[in-house]
C-alpha cells in the first residue's frame, strides 16, 4: 500500500481496514519513519486477537527502540504465541535492563524449547551488558561441538604470484 495516508495505514494495521494486509501495512509505515510507529506497534503487540507475524514484526520492530522496553514486559504477559514471546524475548536480549531480567526469570520454561532457549539467551546478553555475571553461557560439552565434515569441506588451493602481479595488485 503505497500510495495510502498515514491514517489509513493506521487503520489497517489496527485491522480497521480490511481490504488492506494488516502486515503489509507496518511494514509500510515503518518504512515510513512515522512518528506514530511505536504507539501503533505497541497496540498491534498488545492485541492478541491479530495475526501472529503483525505482532511479530511489531516486538522485533519494538526492540530496535530502547524506550519500548516496558511495552514489550507488558506484551509478555499477553502473549501466549510461541513464535511472538520468542521475538520478544529477543528485543529484551537486544534492548533490555536489568528490570527485564527480573522479569525474564520468572517466566515458567519448557526445557528445550525455542522459547526457552531465546529467554535464557535475552538473559545472558542482559546480564554481560550490565556486568551482572549471573547468567553465563554453558561450555557445549564435546559431544555436542560440530566436527568438520570433510566429505563438505572444499580444498582451496592458491598460485604463487609472479612479483610483476604482486606490483599490479598494489
Amino acid at each position: 500500500p503505497i500510495d495510502i495516508s498515514e491514517k489509513d495505514l493506521i487503520a489497517a494495521v489496527a485491522g480497521l481496514r480490511p481490504e488492506f494486509n494488516r502486515v503489509s501495512s507496518l511494514k509500510t509505515l515503518l518504512q515510513r519513519g512515522s512518528k506514530q510507529a511505536p504507539q501503533v506497534l505497541s497496540n498491534a503487540i498488545l492485541d492478541t486477537s491479530a495475526p501472529t507475524e503483525l505482532r511479530s514484526m511489531a516486538a522485533v520492530a519494538l526492540g530496535r527502540d530502547t524506550t519500548q522496553e516496558k511495552v514489550l514486559l507488558k506484551s509478555i504477559e499477553t502473549n501466549k504465541d510461541p513464535a511472538v514471546l520468542r521475538r520478544i524475548a529477543q528485543s529484551l536480549g537486544r534492548i533490555g535492563t536489568p528490570e527485564s531480567l527480573d522479569t525474564l526469570r520468572q517466566i515458567r520454561l519448557r526445557p528445550g524449547s525455542l522459547y526457552a532457549e531465546n529467554v535464557l539467551f535475552a538473559c545472558t546478553l542482559i546480564s554481560c551488558r550490565y556486568g551482572l555475571g549471573q547468567y553465563l553461557m554453558q561450555r557445549p560439552a564435546k559431544d555436542d561441538i560440530l566436527k568438520l565434515d570433510e566429505r563438505r569441506g572444499v580444498d582451496l588451493e592458491f598460485e604463487q604470484l609472479a612479483p610483476n602481479d604482486v606490483k599490479e595488485t598494489l
